[in-house]
């Protein structure tokens, strides 16, 4: 059992660390496969070889038949084959960086969209930064006048138009799962808040919140390192 979890562990956590690509991907499944069927050919053969000379002996007890490290190869080809398909699955929903397709996209027109995408999320985090500006500190405990709240809305649809802007899937790319947080807490967040607001609905606007404000804290941790990686 160690060496299926290890099988499995070490080649995810490694693409994890230092990013992957699908190709990498998909060699640890085939090499996964390859040392499966062969302990499988393995077992087949000691068993072939092995079984007429202990029947003729009538005695199984201390016999070990096929030798533990077959078993050991048939585990970490199937940890291997669990390996490569958990690291594609992470792979695809921006988990684990694509390190192979930014190099070979770090010349082409992808990689000016993924500056187009950055740029749209800087001017959104803008917007929403004016936006809370223009409320203060706490105004959830004290009435706010309608014209400050009108202008804190208008300039909150404009971050919200500026981060539906931004490519998903690109600013994953430049920074593993930022995308992400984008679409599920940012963009999520500021569409339920201005639902809200339309509703007068304090339920969703609380869940808006929480949204946003776990957005603020993922950015406010990765600051540094999304700057270092926008250079």
């Amino acid at each position: 059992m160690k060496w299926l979890v290890l099988a499995l562990v070490i080649p995810v956590l490694v693409a994890y660390k230092a990013g992957s690509t699908y190709a990498y991907a998909f060699s640890i499944t085939g090499a996964g496969v390859v040392l499966y069927v062969a302990s499988i050919v393995l077992m087949g053969k000691y068993i072939k070889r092995r079984t007429p000379e202990i029947l003729d002996n009538d005695s199984w007890d201390g016999t070990e038949i096929v030798p533990r490290w077959v078993f050991s190869v048939r585990m970490i080809g199937f940890g291997f084959i669990l390996a490569g398909i958990i690291t594609a699955i992470l792979l695809w929903g921006g988990v684990i960086e694509n390190r192979g397709f930014q190099r070979k996209i770090s010349h082409n027109e992808v990689t000016t969209e993924q500056g187009k995408s950055l740029k749209h999320l800087a001017n959104a985090i803008r917007y929403y930064n004016e936006s809370s500006d223009v409320l203060g500190v706490g105004y959830f405990d004290r009435t706010v006048s309608p014209e400050k709240m009108t202008k804190s809305i208008e300039l909150l649809r404009l971050a919200l138009s500026e981060a539906k802007e931004a490519d998903i899937h690109a600013l994953n790319m430049r920074f593993s799962g930022l995308g992400n947080h984008v679409r599920d807490e940012f963009v999520t967040g500021m569409t339920l808040y201005l639902d809200a607001y339309e509703k007068t609905d304090n339920n969703k606007l609380q869940r808006a919140q929480r949204l946003l404000d776990n957005w603020v804290q993922y950015y406010r941790d990765n600051t540094k390192k999304i700057k270092q990686r926008s250079r």
